[in-house]
């Protein structure tokens, strides 16, 4: 079910426990681990490509920033449900807002395991022989937790990264704007960076 509660207990990543530890202390000097859990290397599937992997965190967050596009990824009864939204970015969350009613939030109120992928399109590789032919691109995927905003003004808050993610502030959201838009807020647990450069 969703829940406005952030992922907690034994079962929370490491990473994630010492920013709510981080938090309750001294919420102030609390930033962002400086690197997530790699998702590939935490479920065992090692990139195969290592020479291609992205293991700086400034550099997944640059290409996450340049951005006008996540795809989120869901599970709807058994069955794989990708959906491409507008979105905002702190660093550690990702948002996106929907209407109340709808096939996302439905599929989020039973299952709300997600990820989350960009992409930049750096441009068509090109050669003499069609397997020569390629894509080069930066891509993140993130594995987390979706939670439902309930509180206003965290739900300004949110509104508030996802509108920075596309143009300079400030913004202001009025009471009934903002009591009929759902605001989804999605935990990282785990990133994983990768790129082809054309050169």
């Amino acid at each position: 079910m969703l829940d406005s509660a952030p992922l907690v207990g034994p079962s929370a990543p490491r990473c994630i426990k010492e920013y709510q530890i981080c938090q309750i202390n001294d919420p102030a000097a609390c930033q962002r681990p400086a690197v997530l859990p790699s998702s590939a290397q935490e479920r065992g599937f090692p990139m195969r490509r290592q020479d291609r992997e992205i293991t700086d965190r400034d550099q997944i967050d640059a290409i996450i920033r340049a951005c006008p596009v996540c795809h989120l990824g869901l599970v709807d009864e058994g069955q794989p449900y990708v959906v491409p939204v507008s979105f905002g970015y702190d660093g550690r969350h990702v948002f996106f807002h929907s209407s109340t009613l709808g096939r996302k939030i439905d599929i989020l109120q039973r299952n709300n395991r997600v990820c989350v992928e960009f992409e930049i399109n750096d441009g068509l590789i090109t050669g003499p022989q069609a397997c020569d032919w390629t894509t080069a691109y930066r891509s993140v995927i993130g594995v987390g937790t979706a939670e439902l905003v309930a509180d206003p003004a965290e739900k300004r808050e949110g509104l508030a990264v996802l509108m920075a993610q596309y143009a300079d502030g400030p913004f202001t959201f009025g009471d009934q704007m903002v009591q009929r838009t759902a605001v989804v807020r999605v935990t990282l647990e785990s990133v994983t960076g990768k790129q082809r450069p054309k050169a």
